[in-house]
């Protein structure tokens, strides 16, 4: 995968863009990483209150999605607060609608780009179709968990795991006053790609304090960690690449909850970067 490192960026910090795909009026996004290879990318969505489409059309790509505010109608489904949902390419679009406005975390595996009529035969694989979860009628869970994060008291639950083991997406809670007792644990490193946008609380790790709407996307074989929280998290987690979650540990470091601010970002992000606390909350 060709992304840049981005680890991190507080995604208050990126302008609003209009929508570049389709016929879709009054929609903005912000793009937190885009492959210029494969064209996945990973966004914001906006959707204005009173968005009304009518179409008959599909996307040839995947299609992968959290609402983080307001509510939005796709065909006969209605996501609200936290629901998600996985569009294979190829889902037929019938009707969009939003009357209090939504904001979305997207994921998509190619470009984006809408096709008029139906799919043709062979595209859409309706055995991959995650029409909707809400998270608030899930348990959490914290079976299996790497002894080496037990500091942080986090527990999971699953959104997706692929079919054929090339992606894991979840979202990770943890609890208030996380920190190892003596203020030092190992940092840790993955063999796939890890990325993260941060919903609520707060994370303290090696390169900085993130807030509510941090991301960070991270390339495989990075050392990163020294996680601690002081009011607790929520988190939406994706592991392109891997259902697996393994965390292979080196030398360790020390934890605080005030590390110095020093985010990885790729030249044309760095001025984003430099300030070590986020403008007012607003996604």
């Amino acid at each position: 995968m060709a992304r840049p490192h981005i680890e991190f960026i507080q995604s208050q910090r990126l302008d609003w863009e209009e929508a570049k795909s389709g016929n879709v009026p009054g929609v903005l996004t912000k793009m937190l990483s885009f492959d210029a290879d494969s064209a996945e990318s990973s966004r914001l969505v906006k959707i204005p209150a009173g968005f009304s489409r009518t179409m008959e059309e599909y996307l040839p790509v995947d299609e992968e999605f959290f609402v983080l505010k307001g509510s939005v109608r796709i065909n006969d489904t209605v996501y609200g607060l936290h629901n998600y949902a996985f569009l294979p390419a190829g889902y037929p679009r019938s009707d969009m609608q939003s009357g209090e406005g939504a904001e979305l975390l997207v994921f998509y595996s190619g470009a984006p780009t809408p096709v008029p009529g139906a799919p043709p035969p062979g595209l859409y694989d309706e055995s991959r179709l995650i029409l909707r979860l809400d998270p608030f009628e899930m348990k959490w869970d914290r079976s299996g968990q790497d002894p080496g994060i037990a500091d942080l008291q986090a527990w999971r639950k699953i959104m997706r795991l692929d079919p054929a083991g090339k992606c894991r997406s979840f979202l990770l809670a943890a609890m208030p006053e996380g920190i190892h007792p003596a203020r030092e644990k190992a940092m840790e490193w993955h063999s796939y790609c890890e990325e993260m946008f941060l919903i609520s609380g707060d994370i303290a790790c090696h390169c900085g304090v993130m807030q509510p709407g941090a991301y960070f996307w991270r390339p495989p074989g990075i050392n990163h960690g020294l996680e601690c929280s002081a009011t607790g998290f929520l988190a939406f987690l994706r592991i392109p690449g891997s259902n697996e979650n393994i965390n292979n540990w080196v030398e360790k470091g020390p934890v605080s909850l005030t590390p110095e601010h020093k985010p990885y970002l790729p030249p044309e992000l760095a001025h984003l970067g430099v300030e070590p606390s986020p403008d007012p909350i607003v996604f």
